[in-house]
């Protein structure tokens, strides 16, 4: 026997149990000076290592935690111990459980042990051990097919850190994830990495292309959207799905539509699927049509020829039958040629809508006045054509409403309202431009623009203001107001300015001007005419007091300017 041997290894004993019991001191210091000792002994430490396991169960979990970490600094010397870590994954302590992973992979290197706890009966232990996958990335070359077999776990905290990590891992996880799509137990979970993995997944664009045609509806929607996420390359794949039916070419479309303009290669087989019988899938593919901007207008425009687009896109149900019978119409009239005009709406294409607004059929130029009357500031353009379209007295009820409507969205504000109704009086234009302009520009704000204008430096501006006053005042209510010609003090008499005539504003302008500021007053809801019971017309008048104010008031203007008394 060699006695020196043996009395070193004794030593060594005495040396490493002294250090091994200084981890149970109370003092932190002390027991990180015992850990960093312990690491620096390394492989020399391992004969106390059944007493270094032994302080894992101690009940301070400092000390737990600090013998832990003095295992994993003694590096693959520790690998023993692995299976005593993986037990302390499931320890009470957070910090305790922190310590276990990172000693793990100091021990083991490889990663074996960890991957192996994802095996475990423990939830606890799986789900702490899958928190620490993310350092198993930067293995050469990282355990994919490990990492891919544990997919089919189905406990949120050790899945989706499966699924992150195999992401991290990109390009060298495709061909493990490719190969588990024919495993129906993996299949979902490849195909959310490989969605998330993007362009990198290019050779996973076959198979996924078949699953989406497979008999699990689940399972080709979610590939259908791996496909979209791979991006441009996946386009000749998501086309060749358009005529899949369903909720495949649903979201075959949805994708091809986020891609925007690059997706243009697709338009010819959105333009045949918007053709087709099924009206649903039709509207949606014109909605992508729409979404992938100006390289679709030419097409789209040409579908506004195609008569049997007028058809509903939605039947009415029995359900909407008795809302039509007391006037409420609730259902959506929506067809295929109205989803035309409406994504040419949100490409700005207002010149093809005004063109549209003289197609022969009244159903395109009712859909695109309705849709004009979203482009505002750029449908202003469509303005004049709009107007045409009432020139032009369009035969069609629905198609005037729609154009008079699209004014009055595009017509933003009174000033633009009043001012486009005096420039069709100026101008002469039709009656019935006038009685069209005249709706949208008869309310409260327009009269107190209107009033405005009548005292513009213009003389065409003041008639043309005149002219308008004197229709839209009787088209809002009946009403009087108090009569500017002689009346006394104490008597309140009226007159019905119906009769006013541009030379009767005139004089009233010009003598007694305090009346145009009272007018908009006649015309708030509750000042409107009304009808009694027996059919007799009340007149709303001006109260007293409000009456007897207002004249004080142009009294003593009266006296200070010279003006005439009223």
């Amino acid at each position: 026997m060699d006695w020196h041997r043996f009395a070193n290894h004794e030593e060594d004993y005495e040396r490493t149990s002294r250090i091994v019991r200084q981890l149970g001191d109370p003092d932190p210091h002390a027991r990180k000076q015992a850990a960093e000792a312990l690491g620096a002994l390394g492989g020399e430490a391992a004969i106390a290592m059944p007493q270094i396991v032994s302080l894992f169960q101690h009940p301070d979990h400092n000390v737990r935690r600090d013998a832990i970490m003095a295992v994993g600094r003694m590096g693959q010397s520790g690998l023993h111990a692995a299976p005593k870590l993986i037990e302390s994954l499931a320890d009470q302590d957070a910090g305790v459980r922190r310590m276990a992973r990172i000693a793990i992979l100091q021990v083991d290197p490889d990663a074996k042990a960890l991957l192996g706890a994802l095996t475990h009966s423990d939830l606890k232990i799986r789900e702490s051990a899958a928190h620490a996958l993310p350092r198993v990335v930067r293995l050469d070359p990282p355990p994919v097919d490990n990492l891919v077999a544990h997919l089919a776990d189905d406990a949120p905290g050790v899945g989706q850190k499966i699924i992150e990590t195999l992401v991290s891992i990109g390009s060298p996880a495709v061909p493990a994830l490719t190969k588990s799509l024919g495993d129906a137990r993996l299949s979902g979970a490849a195909v959310a990495v490989l969605a998330k993995i993007g362009k990198a997944a290019i050779p996973a664009i076959e198979p996924l292309t078949e699953l989406a045609r497979s008999q699990d509806a689940v399972s080709a929607v979610e590939a259908v959207r791996a496909l979209g996420g791979i991006g441009l390359e996946a386009i000749p794949a998501l086309v060749s799905l358009l005529d899949s039916g369903g909720r495949v070419s649903s979201t075959a479309m949805a994708m091809i539509a986020a891609m925007r303009v690059a997706a243009a290669p697709a338009i010819p087989s959105l333009t045949q699927l918007a053709r087709q019988k099924n009206r649903p899938l039709a509207a949606e593919a014109v909605r992508t049509l729409g979404a992938i901007g100006p390289e679709a207008i030419p097409l789209l425009v040409s579908l506004l020829d195609e008569d049997d687009l007028d058809s509903l896109v939605v039947q009415p149900t029995e359900r909407d039958h008795p809302a039509w019978t007391f006037g409420m119409d609730l259902f959506r009239r929506e067809t295929v040629t109205s989803e035309v005009c409406d994504a040419l709406a949100r490409m700005g294409s207002v010149s093809q809508l005004a063109t549209a607004l003289r197609h022969p059929r009244a159903h395109v130029r009712q859909c695109a006045a309705y849709a004009l009357k979203t482009t505002y500031p750029e449908g202003e353009a469509a303005v004049p054509a709009l107007v045409s379209a009432l020139v032009l007295a369009d035969p069609d009820d629905g198609v005037r409403r729609a154009a008079s409507g699209a004014l009055g969205s595009l017509l933003r504000g009174p000033e633009a309202r009043v001012d486009a109704l005096l420039d069709a009086i100026r101008e002469q234009r039709s009656r019935l431009v006038r009685d069209a302009l005249r709706e949208i520009a008869s309310g409260k704000d327009e009269l107190a623009v209107l009033l405005h204008r009548i005292k513009s430096d213009s003389a065409p501006v003041r008639r043309a203001a005149a002219i308008a006053l004197t229709e839209i005042l009787p088209a809002l209510s009946v009403v009087t107001v108090p009569n500017p010609f002689g009346a006394g003090e104490n008597t309140f008499e009226t007159f019905d300015y119906r009769t006013l005539t541009p030379e009767t504003l005139s004089q009233l302008l010009r003598d007694q001007p305090y009346v145009f500021e009272n007018l908009a007053y006649f015309h708030s809801p509750d000042r409107r005419r009304r009808v009694g019971r027996k059919g007799g017309e009340r007149w709303s008048r001006l109260s007293r007091s409000r009456y007897n104010k207002a004249q004080n008031n142009y009294q003593s203007s009266s006296r200070r300017s010279g003006s005439a008394r009223f």
